[in-house]
């Protein structure tokens, strides 16, 4: 199944994947997961590296030593200071990046066991499908 990277890079789809990864199933389905969770989040590191050096390309550098100007740090990010210019091509940037497709295996939710999901969990993981 294709899946926009877009999708892939969101909080929701994290905290989803997060979940699920959190619990016990049945051993085939450990296994079978473990190989889409780490191909998704090889794709999650790559995203948010290439977004971190994008935002650095993008900042506004202080004058004297050329270092990209944090306005804030959250969480371990760093967020750059941006004038409006480099801002818009940093968005554009993205939002294109963000339209790429990763290819994800489906999986089937009843090999899954009981487990303890949301509706917005499922809609995020729309690698699961009945069957």
């Amino acid at each position: 199944m294709q899946m926009l990277l877009a999708k892939i890079a969101s909080p929701e789809f994290r905290r989803s994947l997060d979940k699920i990864s959190a619990q016990e199933l049945p051993i085939r389905a450990m296994f079978r997961l473990k190989g889409i969770v780490k191909r998704l989040r090889e794709e999650m590191k790559t995203y948010d590296e290439f977004q971190a050096e994008r935002a650095v390309k993008y900042a506004t550098k202080d004058l004297e030593t050329q270092k990209p100007i944090v306005d804030m740090k959250k969480s371990g990010v760093n967020y750059y200071r941006m004038e409006h210019e480099a801002m818009l091509h940093f968005t554009a940037e993205m939002g294109e990046l963000a339209k790429t497709e990763i290819e994800v295996p489906e999986f089937p939710i009843s090999e899954l066991g009981p487990v303890s999901l949301t509706t917005d969990d499922l809609l995020a993981l729309e690698f699961l499908i009945d069957g």
